[in-house]
């Protein structure tokens, strides 16, 4: 591995300032950053954005795949979505109202019973893990190749 620093271009600098503002948003966006980043170590690409950009492209087709390690398992899974539980609300609160349907973001994480399976915490866990990971894709589209 070339251990030689790679000088970033402009546009380069300002994804890398746009993704650490979002990754600094709250714990679920830096956990999910610090992940994809060391995840990333074994991917190629000329640099770290490159490598970042690739394993967001993977990650991409869905935590359903086994891609994230630590969101396989159910028990690890509810954990996560306990843990993170107030972010992943935030998430689909934007996400409902994006779609013009605040009862869903009503009805299932304001009192809902459906909370509490465990099933639908698996796919809650998921989407948060998944929607961070687009949204860091999607400040990467601008990096130069």
């Amino acid at each position: 591995m070339n251990t030689q620093k790679i000088k970033l271009s402009q546009t380069n600098l300002e994804v890398e300032g746009q993704l650490k503002e979002y990754a600094n948003q709250n714990k679920l966006t830096r956990y999910v950053f610090k992940d994809l980043l060391k995840n990333s170590e074994s991917y190629s690409g000329e640099t770290w954005l490159h490598r970042l950009k690739n394993r967001c492209e993977d990650v991409s087709h869905g935590c359903i795949t086994g891609i994230v390690s630590s969101l396989i398992y159910y028990t690890d899974t509810v954990a996560f979505f306990k843990k993170y539980k107030n972010e992943i609300r935030e998430i689909l609160k934007e996400l409902a109202t994006d779609c013009g349907s605040d009862y869903v973001y009503n009805n299932i994480l304001e009192g809902d019973i459906f909370i509490e399976d465990v099933f639908t915490q698996n796919k809650l866990a998921w989407l948060g893990y998944e929607e961070v990971n687009f949204r860091i894709l999607s400040i990467l589209e601008d990096i130069e190749e």
